[in-house]
């Protein structure tokens, strides 16, 4: 006789979580509560729809670390909002996470952003990368052309003081709804 539990968080969404548990430092998840998308006992600041995960509401809670290289395998993640703390490390590509619709990684210390951050955000709206000293130590960055993935759907860009440099690429005008 054996008894099958079925845990309500997809475990892909989960081995996610799992990591940013042991990379971020000062998060409050109850260490008792082993489901983050259990209808009782969700991890604060973690909201999901069925079984997956579709929002990271993470702000201003002074947690220090870095996000999991794995984080983008959230590939329903709608929502992320992870600004006022201090994440530092290299920021992981957002590559694929098709349904980002905003994220807000407001003055942190993520040290680089990878080439291909913007390849395939297709629903994009806002984000905010202001305050990061994103690839710095080497002259800082230019904004990729991937970025044409949310040319439809991109209201919202700042970054500011983020190390952006360069001249303004031509495909900027693409954006038609920045």
């Amino acid at each position: 006789f054996s008894i099958s539990a079925r845990a309500a968080t997809d475990p892909n969404d989960y081995n996610v979580l799992e990591g940013l548990r042991t990379s971020i430092q000062k998060l409050p998840w109850d260490k008792t509560i082993t489901d983050p998308c259990q209808a009782d006992n969700t991890w604060q600041g973690i909201y999901c729809t069925g079984s997956r995960v579709t929002q990271v509401q993470l702000k201003n809670m002074n947690l220090t670390g870095s996000l999991p290289d794995n984080f983008n395998q959230l590939s329903e993640l709608k929502q992320l909002g992870l600004q006022g703390n201090s994440l530092s490390g290299n920021l992981p590509s957002f590559n694929g996470m098709s349904k980002l619709v905003a994220a807000y990684l407001t003055d942190q210390q993520f040290s680089t952003i990878p080439y291909d951050f913007f390849r395939g955000l297709t629903s994009l709206k806002t984000l905010s990368l202001q305050g990061n000293p994103l690839n710095s130590s080497n002259g800082g960055w230019n904004l990729p052309q991937d970025i044409l993935s949310s040319s439809d759907t991109l209201i919202s860009l700042d970054l500011t003081n983020s190390s952006l440099s360069g001249s303004i690429p031509e495909f900027i005008g693409s954006l038609t709804s920045l």
